[in-house]
């Protein structure tokens, strides 16, 4: 058990178990830039988003926003995650990417960052298992934390890190920048409480199982689409953690916090109505499954969540 770096909640980190073995080879090393990932068009040296885009199901040319890595030749394995170190923040990382089998560097696909529980040994394998939903049709990246738990520092070492995977991953393999999606788990889900608020122009959407509000999370702006799945009973992330940043999404999305939420399957999760067009916010309040991940409802549940956007 391990307290997130602002003092807040509890994060108990081990949750259903460290995952399946990741068969990880390495790969090779790539170092910083001094640029930050966008995903818009500069004005004004503001960055503007991007039209929503959905990438080809047929295999034919990418489309939206896709990176600099479309067309190149992918330089690892399919359907197994393989390592590799980055340079952010004046720091060595290690990271790890997991390409679909069939992957296809003629088509952007989505990207999904995992971020995951706190730990120690292994902790890098406490992610929800994203890979059983998106199948064949998303590149699935992780990272690991310094410490055993992310540190929640506004543009701080781990936000840095975020920028840097995203550099990184966009150089070598086709993706479509307008659907990069973030997923944590208990400390990981704190973390994007960060990086809804300050890269919520990187990111088109997020999921978090068991999470909460660092202190950090202040003077957020604009909308950002998110689900969120959470144990009434979790022993460790109080529900009412989750339910903080609910509520300053639904604020941030203009969404009439005060109607009743609809049911917007799979139960128990619903919807609130009224929100911005394209940045709905989901609310999942499950019993009886404690501080665990939650993979088998969780991962299918933010894939479904992510698609529709």
């Amino acid at each position: 058990m391990g307290r997130p770096a602002d003092g807040g909640e509890v994060d108990g980190g081990g949750g259903s178990g460290g995952g399946p073995a990741d068969g990880t080879r390495d790969s090779r090393a790539a170092d910083s830039s001094d640029g930050v990932p966008r995903n818009g068009a500069q004005e004004g040296g503001i960055e503007r988003p991007i039209a929503d885009a959905r990438p080809t199901t047929d295999g034919s040319a990418a489309v939206g926003d896709p990176s600099a890595g479309c067309g190149k030749a992918a330089i690892q394995a399919s359907a197994q995650w393989v390592v590799r170190t980055v340079t952010a923040a004046g720091l060595t990382r290690t990271m790890w990417t997991y390409l679909p089998r069939n992957y296809d560097p003629r088509r952007a696909y989505p990207t999904i960052y995992l971020f995951h529980g706190c730990g120690d040994v292994g902790r890098e394998n406490n992610n929800v298992q994203m890979q059983t939903a998106s199948r064949e049709d998303a590149i699935l990246v992780r990272g690991i934390a310094v410490d055993r738990c992310w540190n929640y520092t506004p543009n701080g070492p781990d936000i840095a890190f975020f920028d840097e995977m995203v550099r990184a991953v966009e150089a070598d393999y086709c993706m479509d920048r307008s659907r990069r999606f973030a997923v944590g788990y208990s400390s990981g889900a704190w973390l994007i409480a960060l990086l809804n608020c300050s890269r919520a122009n990187v990111l088109r959407g997020a999921g978090t199982v068991a999470g909460g509000q660092p202190a950090g999370a202040t003077n957020c702006t604009g909308p950002f689409p998110q689900i969120f799945v959470h144990d009434e009973g979790d022993p460790s992330n109080a529900i009412a953690g989750s339910m903080r940043v609910r509520d300053r999404l639904l604020r941030q999305n203009m969404c009439d916090a005060a109607a009743t939420p609809q049911p917007n399957g799979p139960a128990p999760c619903v919807r609130y109505p009224g929100c911005s067009a394209r940045h709905p916010v989901d609310w999942c309040a499950t019993t009886g499954q404690g501080h665990s991940r939650q993979d088998a409802f969780a991962a299918p549940a933010f894939w479904r969540f992510f698609t529709a956007l």
